[in-house]
């Protein structure tokens, strides 16, 4: 085990043990081995779901996974010495500042994206009138001279145009 280690692999695919992984690409592949092994018993944690278990090994699981302590830190919080008011108590107090401010809201802001009087813009135009450099595009030889003759005059004229 410690010479997977040093090769990089951090855990090993419940459907298969064979199958050593990187722990970044641990779903990433348990969604693929899954597909192949359907017939499999597996149950998977509410806690990580990358924890696939037997069905007879779930329960005791479910007591001893080391990313309960995530789920359950947010299901019963304690009181903090500062105000004596927990977190549960300060979440509640926040969503009903939120809610108050989103039923104030009457929908009417002074930005409206979708009325805007403004032409579409046209790139070719654009570039017709400004000093961009065009490339001539499957054209023949005959037909590139005399684009390229045009982009000369058009230059010339855009610059006469601006001084």
């Amino acid at each position: 085990m410690e010479e997977t280690k040093k090769l990089g692999y951090d855990t090993t695919c419940p459907f298969n043990p064979a199958h050593l992984i990187p722990a970044e690409s641990m779903q990433k592949h348990l969604l693929k081995c899954r597909k192949q092994h359907k017939s499999s018993s597996m149950v998977i944690c509410p806690f990580n779901q990358t924890h696939y278990l037997h069905t007879r090994e779930y329960a005791k699981h479910i007591k001893t996974c080391p990313d309960r302590i995530l789920i359950e830190s947010f299901r019963y919080t304690e009181k903090d010495g500062s105000g004596g008011s927990s977190n549960q108590e300060t979440a509640q107090s926040s969503m009903a500042s939120y809610a108050t401010e989103t039923a104030s809201y009457d929908g009417n802001d002074e930005e409206n994206w979708d009325d805007m009087d403004v032409p579409a813009y046209n790139p070719q135009k654009y570039c017709l009138e400004n000093k961009v450099i065009r490339q001539s595009c499957h054209l023949t030889p005959a037909e590139k001279r005399a684009f390229y003759e045009e982009e000369r005059i058009r230059h010339m004229e855009l610059s006469k145009r601006k001084q």
